[in-house]
């Protein structure tokens, strides 16, 4: 039979349609009816389905969605399309994130992951490390001044809303870090640095060392060097805290292999203990920031080239105050709270008594420590504090410097009169 087309396909397809709504479950033999659940249940049955033999060497790609949801991500899918591979090599996306409350984020460019920063908060404060991207989320840890962090991931800087140029990063082994809240009335709590090094501030009193560098994180790991006080070492990576407390701190440093001491020095690498205050001990380590080497030099000048005799005064102190001479270089202020253990403590020094420095001061968290050396029958040797840093606290000195039997601002006091007396002499 001919078929006539008469151009009304959409009448005839009004025509032959069912009103009638589609039946999943129906199952019929005689009318050819089958639903869709019973068409299921026989591919069921009928599982592994053998591959034609003209497609049996293609792999089937199954995507159950891969409509894009939004806009971008179509934008994006077009861009993979055009190009190929994305972006073009070299182009990085400054797409950021939107907070309620908050605004918008950006990427800041060229923001690389392996920067390190360091904690520079203009009222020595702490940075908080959280663990999302939210300012409320759980704090995780803290940053105390001067140390450093180590960046995870792009910087983010808000451009919209309330948050308007405050910065966060995500930093290693984990959890977010402000940066930078100054446009929103906040500190600068975080800046670049070419590298995070620390300095070496607890003496033994062993001519063997001071610090034990070992293979590994574990306090039983082979031991590799020594470290003597003083000696600066770079930090390899982030932090670690054991169980107990004990902050462990990866370092490249320059010595030699303890069998080839006539080998020029090389960078190696170990685990020391940066703080052991958590179990009762010292702190092993000082960050020390990128201007250090200025600050060293004031201090240097501040102090005056050491003499071997020079002589000072126990002085300034209440009649509650304990001034302790102990065997290693360590803060025991009086009236700081801080009691030396008995097996780090010599004795009390008193008002009056005379020492005799025998090596250069050191500073020590706040706080000048100077080796001393007793002018007694003894001659005892030990570390004492001498001052606070902040030298303009007269009232937190603990000695005055002797020159001839005289305090030395007195004598150059007197100095100073008799010179006057002289120009007024005809």
């Amino acid at each position: 039979m001919d078929y006539e087309d008469d151009g009304n396909d959409e009448r005839d397809a009004h025509e032959n349609e069912d009103d009638t709504p589609f039946d999943t479950g129906i199952f019929n033999l005689d009318e050819q009816q089958y639903g869709r659940a019973w068409m299921l249940e026989v591919r069921q049955v009928m599982m592994p389905i053998e591959k034609p033999i003209e497609v049996a060497n293609l792999k089937f790609l199954i995507c159950p969605s891969a409509a894009p949801d939004d806009d971008a991500d179509r934008d994006r899918v077009r861009g993979r399309d055009r190009k190929g591979k994305g972006a073009q090599k070299g182009q990085a996306s400054n797409a950021g994130r939107f907070i309620p409350e908050m605004g918008r984020t950006e990427i800041v460019p060229r923001s690389q992951r392996g920067t390190w920063w360091r904690n520079c908060c203009r009222d020595r404060g702490e940075v908080i490390i959280r663990e999302q991207f939210l300012l409320t989320s759980e704090e995780i840890s803290r940053v105390p001044y001067g140390q450093y962090v180590l960046q995870a991931g792009p910087l983010e800087v808000f451009v919209t809303g309330p948050a308007q140029g405050l910065q966060r990063m995500p930093v290693q082994p984990r959890g977010w870090a402000t940066v930078d809240a100054q446009a929103v009335g906040g500190p600068l709590y975080l800046e670049k640095v070419k590298s995070p090094k620390w300095q070496v501030v607890f003496s033994s009193g062993s001519s063997k060392g001071d610090i034990v560098v070992r293979k590994g994180v574990s306090l039983d790991s082979e031991e590799v060097a020594v470290l003597t006080c003083g000696t600066v070492v770079e930090q390899a990576s982030p932090l670690e805290i054991t169980e107990d407390g004990i902050v462990r701190m990866p370092i490249t440093f320059e010595g030699r292999q303890p069998s080839s001491s006539s080998h020029p020095a090389k960078a190696r690498m170990g685990w020391v203990t940066c703080d052991a205050t958590h179990q009762g001990g010292p702190k092993f380590f000082e960050p020390v920031d990128s201007d250090a080497k200025p600050k060293m030099r004031e201090q240097e000048q501040d102090e005056g080239n050491w003499e071997t005799n020079r002589i000072w005064r126990v002085a300034n102190l209440q009649d509650a105050d304990h001034l302790p001479l102990v065997r290693k270089c360590e803060p025991y202020a009086p009236g700081s709270g801080k009691v030396p253990p008995s097996d780090m403590l010599i004795r009390y020094l008193e008002n009056g008594e005379m020492v005799t420095q025998v090596g250069h001061s050191k500073k020590v968290r706040g706080y000048m420590v100077m080796p001393v050396k007793l002018d007694t029958a003894g001659g005892e040797q030990g570390w004492v504090v001498r001052r606070l840093v902040d030298r303009n606290r007269d009232q937190a000195a603990w000695f005055e410097e002797m020159i001839n039997g005289e305090v030395r601002d007195k004598r150059k006091h007197r100095r100073d009169k008799d010179s006057d007396l002289v120009t007024l002499m005809p």
